[in-house]
């Protein structure tokens, strides 16, 4: 079912096409987006791929560290939520691999672009989780927020890569999805040291666990308390 966000989100892409989007409209979408944000649930794929694309388009303007807080978690659920529920089976094998290529793209790109705000947002999860086992001493200063942040842009990378070399779809993963294996190839390169420790498949399993307690977290706190605001907590 077609949604008014949905249709506001799909009408400011092609605005952004045509080099006609405004950061007052894009400003509009984000207070939209709060004031109807269970609107989400009705989204198609295409749906979450557009408005979390504009969210990362918000990152890329918006220098106010509480503001980009909010931007960086909204735009981040909202993409996870669509990989959770629209593109995945329930074990969590890819149904529906082009656009689950194409969310994680996007959801990599927002985790690049918001290094700072999820990092914060990671460190109020009351049961996160310390992954720094897979560092060596030479690594010791990378805080737990830093090495879960990494294992979340290594899982998502490694999965693009994973499912986008699967030969039957390879040909139109190349197609129309170049972006996403450039960015992949990209962020397990520039990790390359941290994967001496252990494997681009190990770390899409604790990547995978990082997102999951994320996406819960934010959950409660977006659908549930309705709270876009992030003071610290602990």
């Amino acid at each position: 079912m077609e949604t008014e966000l949905g249709k506001l989100a799909n009408s400011l892409v092609e605005d952004a096409k045509q080099n006609k989007l405004t950061r007052l409209s894009l400003y509009n979408f984000y207070y939209q987006s709060r004031n109807n944000f269970n609107d989400i649930v009705k989204f198609n794929c295409e749906d979450f791929k557009n408005a979390g694309a504009l969210f990362l388009f918000m990152l890329k303007l918006e220098n106010d560290i509480e503001v980009r807080q909010s931007i960086s978690a909204m735009g981040y659920y909202i993409l996870s939520y669509g990989i959770n529920n629209e593109t995945l089976d329930k074990i969590g094998i890819p149904i529906k691999l082009l656009d689950y290529i194409g969310l994680l793209k996007i959801r990599l790109f927002l985790l690049l672009n918001s290094v700072d705000n999820l990092k914060y947002t990671i460190r109020m999860i009351p049961e996160r989780v310390v992954v720094d086992k897979y560092f060596s001493p030479l690594m010791d200063n990378f805080t737990s927020e830093q090495a879960s942040f990494t294992d979340m842009a290594l899982s998502d990378a490694g999965e693009i890569k994973k499912w986008g070399s699967v030969p039957a779809i390879t040909p139109m993963v190349l197609l129309v999805e170049q972006e996403a294996i450039n960015i992949a190839t990209k962020v397990i390169n520039d990790n390359s040291p941290l994967l001496r420790e252990t494997t681009i498949e190990n770390k899409i399993v604790e990547g995978k666990k990082v997102h999951a307690m994320l996406y819960q977290y934010l959950d409660k706190k977006l659908r549930v308390e309705k709270s876009y605001t992030f003071d610290d907590e602990d």
